[in-house]
């Protein structure tokens, strides 16, 4: 694991690569974008996926597993 660190202040942008959180993790803001999400359930228990419905909407998904 890499032994730098940046700090992300208000109205920066920021890519992580990776996140990994233990216990609770909250995210605030007007726009939050999670790119290369599966848009099929991908059936592993906590996992995120896009679901797109008919009409071209999107939401964001918790798989149950």
């Amino acid at each position: 694991m890499p032994d730098w660190k940046k700090i992300v202040t208000k109205n920066s942008e920021a890519e992580l690569r990776t996140l990994t959180a233990d216990g609770q993790f909250q995210v605030k803001g007007p726009l939050i974008i999670l790119k290369g999400l599966p848009t099929q359930d991908p059936g592993q228990a906590g996992q995120l996926w896009e679901y797109i419905d008919a009409q071209n909407l999107h939401y964001l998904k918790v798989s149950a597993g």
